[in-house]
């Protein structure tokens, strides 16, 4: 009846009496209530007699004002979004678009890029390298949706796969300022592949376009063939460092007949063999708008001398033209010095590191001596006797303007 009494409604009902409140009994040692005592009869352990025990604090009851628990956030990304979100007190104007920027990485989960936290009211972004990965990606391409200032955007290097590709493709659809954009080692594959060709569909504003390093097959080329045939501003398409083989190259030959306004076409460093690149030269010869082609690092080989005579004698527009590493052969100097007496419009021709001859080089070099249009021809790579050094140099006195390198 002591604790009852002790604890009564009267003692705790207000906060001036909280003071006055009666401390319960100690747990162990003396008299009165303790838990040690048997029936109050003062008979305890044993053990315990004649001991003296510390005396335990004394508890009070007091009175708890309840605190609203201050929120924190609950993992990382939170904690980091929280921290480059801009201070809600400073009275400087907010970027809408860096907020709509911050909320999508709240969604997807993943670390925004502090440099675009403050204002995405740029022209240019890039982002080379920087680890953005899909949901990175995504995040991006949902605020770029809606962004009516960037012109320039470089996301080389930032393994964003396919998902991410699907995000830039769909971004693509709807983006009406972006001019230049490079997605170039992201590990795209097919399905980011197909879907970024399909953005460029419907495009109105994109120039230029890197999809170099992604892996892209001949189901991609046929989609960006697809692109071509329709889409009226892209003037540049680097599809080197990939996979497109002969399919594709006929596929992307083929867009060009419907084409008036690709400029720059690269396709270096694919498995492209006689067949594909015989096709696309012949579709490509007719083009009116094509003024740089890149085939280096391809398979021409000792038949691929027709096909490139051809399109050199028939095009009058492309001013570039690259055929490094092609395995070219003498069997392709005929044909191949023919071209050059014909063609008035090429300008740079790059045949470095194919297996011409000593001799065969120095067949090419006289050949210049009567073309009018060449400025730069690149047969470094090839060895060279004092004979056709000799040769050389008379072409390089005589043709002044005409840079060769070696």
């Amino acid at each position: 009846m002591h604790a009852m009494s002790a604890l009564a409604p009267d003692a705790i009902g207000t906060p001036s009496r909280r003071n006055s409140i009666a401390p319960p009994a100690p747990l162990l040692g003396g008299g009165g209530d303790s838990l040690a005592s048997d029936g109050g009869n003062g008979g305890g352990d044993p053990l315990n007699d004649g001991l003296t025990l510390p005396q335990l604090p004394t508890l009070s009851v007091l009175e708890v004002e309840s605190q609203p628990a201050e929120e924190s956030p609950s993992d990382i990304i939170d904690i980091l979004i929280a921290h480059l979100t801009p201070n809600k007190d400073k009275a400087a104007a907010k970027d809408p678009q860096a907020e709509a920027y911050l909320a999508a990485c709240k969604v997807y989960s993943t670390i925004p890029v502090s440099c675009l936290t403050k204002s995405l009211n740029l022209t240019t972004i890039s982002l080379r390298n920087r680890g953005l990965g899909s949901s990175g990606a995504v995040a991006l391409a949902h605020v770029l949706k809606s962004n009516r200032t960037v012109t320039s955007l470089d996301l080389t290097g930032n393994a964003m796969g396919p998902a991410g590709g699907v995000a830039m493709g769909d971004m693509l659809t709807c983006n009406i300022t972006i001019r230049d954009l490079v997605l170039t080692d992201n590990l795209l594959g097919s399905v980011g592949g197909q879907a970024v060709a399909d953005g460029v569909v419907d495009n109105v504003t994109l120039k230029s376009l890197g999809m170099r390093r992604n892996k892209l097959g001949d189901s991609e080329a046929r989609a960006f063939a697809r692109s071509l045939a329709a889409n009226r501003t892209l003037t540049a398409l680097d599809l080197g460092h990939n996979l497109i083989g002969n399919v594709g190259a006929c596929e992307l030959g083929a867009s060009l007949v419907a084409n008036d306004v690709i400029r720059e076409l690269d396709l270096e460093w694919n498995t492209l063999g006689i067949k594909g690149l015989s096709a696309f030269l012949n579709a490509a010869k007719d083009s009116t708008s094509l003024t740089r082609i890149s085939l280096s690092h391809n398979g021409l080989g000792e038949t691929g001398g027709p096909a490139v005579a051809a399109f050199l004698a028939k095009n009058n527009s492309v001013t570039t033209l690259d055929m490094a590493h092609c395995r070219l052969t003498d069997a392709a100097l005929p044909q191949l010095v023919k071209a050059l007496d014909s063609t008035y419009t090429l300008r740079e021709l790059n045949i470095a590191h194919n297996l011409f001859s000593d001799a065969g080089v120095a067949q090419i070099l006289k050949a210049l001596i009567a073309n009018n249009s060449l400025k730069r021809l690149d047969i470094s790579g090839m060895k060279m006797t004092t004979v056709t050094r000799a040769v050389l140099k008379d072409v390089r006195d005589e043709k002044a303007g005409v840079t060769i390198v070696e």
